[in-house]
């Protein structure tokens, strides 16, 4: 659940051992247009820095750099400590490359990426990101985002935060905090700018131009076009703005109003069904599906449909995830994710399998009118469904009992005589239900007439005797 982009690479906190002693350095990998002179003015404080950043890098040439080139800073020159980000989680195909032109490499929870990092996610995919001021970003599917600048200067407690969007979609919420931090995503159709808020970015490809849209669902976001130097728009919550590359922007307008829920039952067995009342300017609607992650912010897994009802989560999914939160939002013509209405539903716990007693397989007697079926016990069931099938498969169901003891007596019709399989569901309170246990056989036998032969023989001997 991966697209990748340009990217270059700033590593930061690693050590390098200089003469007698060793300080931290800064590594910085060259990007074209770079020359020492406006890498010095731009990320050190360091008088002359331009002077001696060659020699400490052994570069002769400092107005010529070559695009890819490491070139170390001391930590004491940087105007600003750059502060890794925190890969918070993640689920389904996330990798991350150190460089554009590096191998994509698995990822680990907790690991820390360096400025210059790109994490890709695949197709039902998401990551998330946790910043160094608190700000919470998670990555969506088919997604492309590059850390570009991270930094913390020291005792100040100022975070400027800047990633490049190339494709996909990400959602972010950036905490309101002193002093002010700055959080920007910059995508090839336009650039926007937030400080304390929840919005997301989209960066997608309309019929050959590059184009963005965003939503706001909590204080404002200011959006500037990349091709034009104009006044940036401001989006308030509750409105969204569609950027085209080359174009003015569009004035912000209403997102699409939250769906009405229509009758959702709050404990379900899976599949979960959900329906709501249809929105006017929705053209489909986006459901997503929201879990708890470690550091306080969503695991989201996301369905799109084109009609007011869903069926959604696969059996095992949805009894791993117990309760979870549905946030449904309305999709307009252009692409414009409208406000949420959220439900709370819950699963239970999955009842353990019911495991036949381990001996032979049934016979009965062909002349007797009952046969016991029997079973473990399964703790927290409240009743047993036993099916019967004249086929392992069961695909031809002879006939359904349900017992609320691990055992069951049933008359012998003529369907049984013929041998028969059966298998058993524990079921608990409020739709809680095992699997189906493994189909056991039961055979018929003509025990009475097989005991007479046998005495019959025995006379026969002995006469013969």
């Amino acid at each position: 659940m991966f697209k990748h982009v340009a990217a270059v690479v700033l590593v930061a906190n690693l050590l390098m051992a200089c003469g007698a002693s060793a300080e931290q350095s800064w590594l910085y990998s060259v990007r074209p247009g770079d020359n020492l002179w406006n890498l010095c003015q731009k990320y050190t404080h360091k008088k002359d820095c331009w002077l001696t950043l060659g020699e400490y890098n052994s570069v002769d040439l400092p107005d010529q750099l070559p695009p890819g080139l490491i070139i170390r800073f001391p930590i004491s020159w940087l105007k600003a400590i750059p502060t890794p980000v925190t890969l918070s989680f993640f689920s389904g195909d996330v990798t991350y490359q150190t460089t554009a032109q590096s191998s994509p490499e698995s990822v680990q929870v907790g690991m820390k990426l360096p400025i210059g990092s790109v994490v890709n996610t695949g197709d039902e995919s998401i990551a998330g990101l946790l910043f160094g001021d608190g700000s919470l970003m998670q990555v969506e599917p088919n997604s492309s985002v590059e850390l570009d600048a991270l930094s913390l200067p020291d005792g100040s407690g100022y975070v400027d935060s800047r990633i490049r969007l190339q494709s996909g979609a990400v959602k972010t919420r950036v905490p309101e905090r002193q002093p002010k931090s700055r959080f920007q995503i910059t995508t090839p159709a336009a650039i926007a700018a937030v400080r304390g808020t929840e919005f997301r970015v989209t960066a997608y490809d309309d019929a050959g131009t590059s184009a963005m849209t965003g939503e706001v669902f909590d204080g404002a976001v200011g959006v500037a076009g990349t091709s034009a130097a104009k006044e940036p728009k401001n989006v308030a919550a509750g409105f969204g703005i569609k950027a085209q590359q080359g174009k003015e922007l569009a004035e912000p307008k209403p997102l699409p109003p939250a769906p009405e829920w229509g009758e959702i039952a709050a404990l379900q067995k899976p599949p979960i069904s959900a329906q709501w009342q249809p929105v006017a300017e929705a053209v489909s609607y986006r459901l997503e599906i929201l879990a708890p992650a470690a550091d306080g912010g969503d695991a989201e897994l996301i369905s799109l449909t084109g009609t007011p009802d869903l069926q959604f989560l696969d059996e095992d999914m949805a009894y791993t995830s117990g309760c979870f939160v549905l946030a449904l939002r309305a999709v307009d013509a252009e692409g414009l994710m409208g406000l949420a209405n959220e439900q709370q539903v819950c699963t239970r716990d999955k009842l353990a399998t019911p495991a036949q007693i381990k001996k032979r397989a049934i016979n009965f007697n062909s002349k007797a009118d009952w046969v016991l079926l029997d079973w473990q016990p399964v703790a927290s069931a409240t009743r047993y469904l036993v099916q019967l099938s004249a086929d392992e498969n069961f695909n031809t169901i002879l006939a359904e009992h349900q017992s609320q003891e691990p055992k069951l007596s049933l008359s012998v019709t003529e369907a049984m005589l013929d041998g028969f399989y059966y298998r058993v569901q524990a079921q608990g309170e409020d739709v809680v239900f095992s699997d189906h246990s493994l189909p056991r056989a039961v055979q018929v036998q003509d025990e009475p007439l097989k005991a007479l032969a046998a005495i019959s023989a025995f006379w026969v001997l002995l006469i013969a005797l």
